[in-house]
Order: C-alpha cells, then structure tokens, then sequence
C-alpha cells in the first residue's frame, strides 16, 4: 500500500507546486478508499482524474495462513477446489521463456477472445515476465491436466503483498475447476513464503450487473468477501491547461487506443 496520510497531503503538495518542467502532476495510490484523504487532497487543489488503474479489487488475507484463507472463502470456491483436486488438475511452476511461456501466451490470447478483456502483445508480457522473473518477483504457474496446459497465471510479489497479474485458462474444460485449484495452490505457495495480502486484481464495482464482467467477479469474489475500492486519481494543475487536459484525457486515451490499439499508459 503507498501508506500515505491525510496529514501527509500538505507537505506533499507543497513540494510538487516547487518542481517545474510540467503542467500538471497526476498521481495514483494504491491504497483503500478513504473520505479524511480525499478532503486533504481536494483543500490542497487537487482535482479527481482518470485512473490508469483499476479501482475495484478482491484482495485475499493471508495473514493468518492459508487455511485460515480457505476457511474465509465461499462455500463454492471451497467445493470448486475439491473438484479440481479429485480431477488430477496438477500445479508446477513455469518458465518464462520457452514452451511454457508459449503456452500461457495462448491461454492469454483464448481468454481475450472469449471475455473481451485487453492484454499487451506478446513481446510487452514476455518481457514484463522475464523482468520479473530475473529480480525474483514474478512467477509462472501452470495448471496441467493429462499432460495438457488448461489455466495460467503470473504472479507479481513485492515484500509481503502479491499481485495476480496476467492469467488465462482454456474454454474446453470448465468442469475441471483448474483455475480455481491453480489460484488456491498460488495462496498456499504465497503464505508458505509471509505474503500477507494477494490482490486478484481488477473486479467490477458493486451492484456492476454488465454480463462482460460478472464471470470474473464471480471467480474472485469466492475467494473473499469484500471488495476494496482503492482512492481515486489526482491531478494537481501547475499551468491554466491542465483541467483541459484533465477533462479531454478520456477522449484522448480512447481515440488512441482506436488507433493504435494499445494503451498510452
């Protein structure tokens, strides 16, 4: 979490009103939603922004071991596990390059096809996972059933917090439950090691009833009751056209994205 405080706001900003060279500064914290940080920042002149991130997130308690996790989870998440286990759904490690980041490759691309979610192109994940990978901060992990890879994820781990961040799993066989299983094993391997908090990432916000998003609120949400909304983006003007900036960049980062089909950010 960034840890900072409402009392932190003034002293923060006043340092970033002393550096010159930008019309604006935005910032980003990953930290819970909170109203005694908000009122410092809008009182110090900061206006809400778009967030680049996500705001929603299912974020799982591994403080207290990982069956102590299990026993937090739904009953359906609970049972699903059970499934993927009875059906000889097999977890190991992956490497980043090779034939096992060839596989996750396509898991990722056959997840995109069917939910619409975007990912980066391939080299952007494979040079993402290898730089992960080579500091000791990320893993692959495969979910193997008769020898076939069905479910993928990377995971990203910094001190005591992780991160899922690219997954994908194969459409032939639902009934096999091994994303579930693959997720449960990472949350073992996870609270072995001291990671107290292993953020799922992105859900949509409650009362969210869209069909393109419920499946994956679904699969989360069993994992963990609630659902953390994290504080939204800041901008901070230094020059008059930073609110158009502010207000246009949606626009912009729309019309990119229909260009080029990546992010700008």
């Amino acid at each position: 979490m960034s840890g900072i405080g409402a009392a932190d706001v003034p002293g923060l900003t006043a340092s970033l009103r002393e550096r010159g060279g930008a019309f604006a500064t935005k910032l980003e914290l990953y930290q819970p939603r909170d109203a005694a940080i908000e009122a410092e920042f809008a009182a110090e002149g900061w206006l809400p922004a778009k967030a680049s991130q996500y705001r929603f997130a299912v974020i799982v308690d591994l403080s207290r071991g990982s069956e102590a996790a299990f026993a937090d989870m739904k009953k359906r998440a609970r049972a699903e596990i059970r499934v993927g286990e009875r059906n000889g759904v097999a977890i190991e490690r992956g490497e980043v390059d090779g034939p096992d980041a060839s596989e996750m490759i396509e898991l990722v691309r056959a997840t995109e096809e069917r939910s619409g979610a975007f990912f980066r192109d391939d080299e952007y994940l494979r040079r993402v996972w290898s730089r992960f990978a080579e500091s000791g901060n990320g893993r692959l992990y495969l979910a193997r059933h008769d020898g076939q890879v069905v479910a993928g994820a990377f995971v990203v781990r910094f001190g005591r917090n992780a991160w899922y961040k690219d997954g994908g799993s194969t459409r032939e066989f639902p009934h096999l439950m091994a994303s579930r299983l693959l997720q449960w094993r990472i949350m073992q391997e996870l609270a072995e090691e001291g990671v107290e908090a292993y953020d799922l990432g992105h859900v949509p916000p409650p009362g969210y009833d869209h069909p393109a998003g419920r499946g994956i609120l679904i699969f989360k949400s069993a994992f963990a009751s609630d659902i953390v909304e994290y504080l939204p983006a800041y901008l901070l003007p230094h020059e008059p056209g930073a609110d158009e900036w502010r207000r246009g960049e949606g626009a912009f980062l729309a019309g990119y994205r229909a260009e080029t089909g990546d992010y700008w950010y």
